[in-house]
């Protein structure tokens, strides 16, 4: 940064939801001036105990000027676990879709199966794995179970892994019942 005299460097971690400021019980801020080119000055950040939560985007402020960095954190998956049941009846519904999504960095990588035989690819099956939104930390896979018949309403198990480590879930598929269909 180029002033004369130095000016006043202010640090910020943006968020998409909210604004929030460094926590700077974990922060340390230096500022020097550069010896070796007049007018120049050096602001470090360093950020102790980092966490997840410490992932983002971090701006420095000065005078005239603004410089971001992106401060990606590694950590193995955490599946987000919802609608882990769904109800169906044969003849009624064609297909069937279960949702798996992981929170992770870096990329999460998802295995389909049933008790421990991988669906890989099989015709009534088809896995679709994507990035949530770009630069997020969220995964998804889906599995599509096409043709529904008897020996469908079983237990899927989702499992999301990188190269810190894995979770799983497991999804039912169940037949509907009267008492499905009351409170429907």
């Amino acid at each position: 940064m180029d002033s004369n005299p130095p000016s006043k460097v202010k640090w910020r971690k943006e968020e998409t939801e909210r604004k929030e400021n460094i926590d700077w019980f974990r922060a340390k801020l230096k500022e020097e001036e550069e010896k070796f080119l007049q007018h120049h000055q050096l602001s470090i950040l360093t950020i102790f105990n980092i966490s997840r939560s410490d992932a983002g985007i971090y701006t420095c402020y000065t005078l005239g000027d603004v410089k971001q960095i992106l401060v990606n954190i590694k950590f193995k998956p955490k599946i987000i676990k919802n609608e882990l049941k769904v109800a169906a009846d044969i003849g009624e519904t064609i297909s069937i879709k279960f949702i798996c999504l992981a929170n992770a960095y870096p990329y999460v990588h998802f295995n389909w199966s049933i008790n421990t035989d991988d669906i890989g690819f099989r015709n009534k099956y088809q896995i679709i794995r994507a990035n949530v939104q770009q630069n997020s930390y969220t995964f998804k896979s889906e599995l599509i179970i096409n043709g529904i018949n008897e020996m469908d309403f079983r237990s899927y198990k989702c499992f999301a892994y990188n190269e810190l480590g894995s979770d799983e879930v497991l999804f039912e598929l169940v037949k509907k019942s009267k008492k499905t269909l009351l409170f429907k």
